[in-house]
């Protein structure tokens, strides 16, 4: 007779908690395809006990490797007078260490009722998303992911409340490595920023200089111009020893000829606009036509 009044006391007791009305997610993954056939990994929401997303290693790739988000599933179920209207896979890419961009998002609508009554499940399972399109520096890259379902705790046909499978807000993440090939030797011209994986290309090793040869430090061997380059060439006379002197020529053209002050026979003589060489005749210096220079 005590039995049955404890019994009767639990069933009332418990009665009540049965009867309201309840929704949530009990399995949530992402769907990914890294070239052997989609992989579903699990979220915060695990009832499958199933591959966890979160702190995953997903592969090294190259920029002719695929790495395809294909979407996403939920598993939820409701209960009493509650209603499921559907969810959203939430998603960024980002390279390990920057400022996260904004989330874009694949709706997962009504795929089918499970065995449980009020057991649903909602994917998409083909949105084809290439995670790799856009990337080109070499390196670690984040893959964040979190989900939301919409519906209603006591209205069958009500869709105004969201749950989320977020970690608290602190979202969910694995990893990859995207490799760019190149020279990664800053001190080579073929040197590519991108580059974190070297493939021997570096070839020409930087000789900082002047590269403009109508400047007076240009170097023949620079291949890198370095800011260097600060006074132009001026051509001209540069011996002041001479009349065709030019003070404000930098490099001498060879236009020297006529050395300035009292002439010394031997020397060059200017006539007419000629160059002649001069020579001592007894006490005379002469020049003649067959003598002349220019």
């Amino acid at each position: 007779m005590r039995l049955s009044v404890v019994l009767g006391f639990i069933a009332c007791f418990l009665l009540p908690f049965q009867s309201q009305a309840a929704w949530d997610i009990f399995q949530s993954y992402v769907i990914l395809d890294s070239g052997s056939g989609d992989q579903f990994l699990a979220g915060g929401y695990n009832a499958d006990v199933a591959t966890a997303f979160d702190g995953s290693d997903l592969g090294a790739f190259a920029a002719s490797d695929a790495l395809t988000l294909n979407g996403g599933e939920l598993k939820t179920y409701k209960n009493g007078s509650s209603n499921v209207c559907g969810g959203n896979v939430y998603y960024r890419v980002y390279a390990s260490g920057d400022t996260p961009g904004s989330f874009s998002s694949v709706a997962l609508p009504y795929d089918s009722d499970l065995a449980n009554a009020g057991d649903q499940k909602w994917d998409e399972t083909a949105a084809g998303i290439d995670l790799l399109a856009g990337l080109t520096a070499g390196g670690t890259y984040t893959l964040e992911v979190y989900w939301d379902l919409t519906g209603a705790e006591s209205d069958p046909a009500g869709c105004g409340e969201t749950k989320f499978d977020s970690d608290f807000g602190n979202n969910f993440t694995a990893s990859f490595t995207f490799n760019v090939p190149g020279c990664t030797d800053p001190n080579y011209a073929e040197y590519d920023a991108n580059a974190n994986t070297d493939d021997s290309s570096c070839s020409t090793l930087i000789v900082n200089g002047c590269t403009d040869p109508a400047y007076t430090e240009y170097s023949a061997s620079a291949n890198s111009d370095d800011g260097s380059c600060s006074t132009l060439v001026v051509n001209g006379c540069t011996d002041t020893n001479y009349t065709e002197y030019d003070a404000s020529a930098n490099t001498d053209d060879g236009s020297c000829a006529t050395l300035s002050g009292p002439f010394i026979c031997g020397n060059t003589w200017s006539y007419d606009a000629h160059s002649y060489s001069t020579v001592q005749i007894g006490e005379q210096c002469w020049f003649s036509e067959n003598l002349r220079t220019t």
